[in-house]
């Protein structure tokens, strides 16, 4: 009888780490062709891609990969823009993921968009995740003048140019946290209201030259309808 309790307890923490943390919504971002972009849980039908003459395959870490070629002399912004599901609130928890690799050169005061749901660029409602001064940012608000902004503390040196990253950000309902390669960076105390925008946009915040938008790879994006643990974090696939 232990031993039948024992496998059971086994097989149930294995189903968990096995299921328990499915993606809400998954874009792998490794077609090879960007008209082939699609996101794979079915949650969001169709995708939108701007100015797809701007977006370059490239060898990724898992097949062809995109590079979000946005050079500072463009006015219009690469990006892949879709309907957020309405029942989706990351109010009540969230975890964004991805891979990214940086730009070959980044300026250090330029802000490179990885993630944008958010009525305005600075106080929401919504939030946004971007690299600025080679750090990882997420700035998330209710629409009033005093939003969060949380950067990375990295204490073994800033992010590198043309360099591989997993990058994070969660929220539970009170606490944000933002991790580097699993390893956690940053924490603050905040609050957030709901975007009130159908569309949200990976790599770019506007397919026009009024915001901001990222120049480098972005694969395996990864968005979770609730805060995940450290652990299970730092268990997703580290830098290549």
């Amino acid at each position: 009888m232990k031993g039948v309790k024992l496998f059971t307890a086994i097989f149930c923490m294995g189903v968990f780490a096995l299921y328990g943390t499915e993606p809400y919504l998954h874009f792998p971002l490794n077609e090879g062709d960007v008209t082939k972009i699609k996101e794979v849980t079915g949650k969001v039908p169709k995708v939108t891609i701007w100015n797809n003459n701007q977006f370059e395959v490239v060898d990724g870490p898992d097949g062809k990969a995109f590079n979000f070629n946005t050079p500072d002399d463009k006015k219009t912004y690469a990006g892949v823009c879709f309907n957020m599901p309405p029942e989706f609130d990351p109010v009540k928890g969230f975890t964004f993921t991805a891979l990214v690799k940086t730009p070959e050169k980044m300026h250090r005061s330029r802000q490179y968009q990885l993630f944008f749901w958010s009525n305005s660029h600075s106080q929401g409602p919504g939030f946004r995740i971007y690299i600025s001064w080679k750090s990882l940012y997420i700035c998330m608000g209710d629409g009033g003048k005093k939003p969060l902004v949380l950067a990375s503390k990295n204490s073994q040196g800033t992010l590198k140019d043309n360099t591989f990253y997993r990058v994070a950000a969660s929220y539970d309902g009170e606490t944000v946290k933002i991790y580097i390669n699993g390893v956690l960076r940053g924490t603050a105390k905040g609050k957030m209201t709901k975007s009130t925008r159908n569309w949200a946009a990976i790599g770019a915040s506007s397919k026009g030259g009024s915001a901001y938008g990222f120049n480098g790879i972005i694969s395996d994006v990864k968005i979770f309808d609730k805060a995940l643990t450290d652990t299970e974090i730092a268990e997703m696939k580290p830098e290549k």
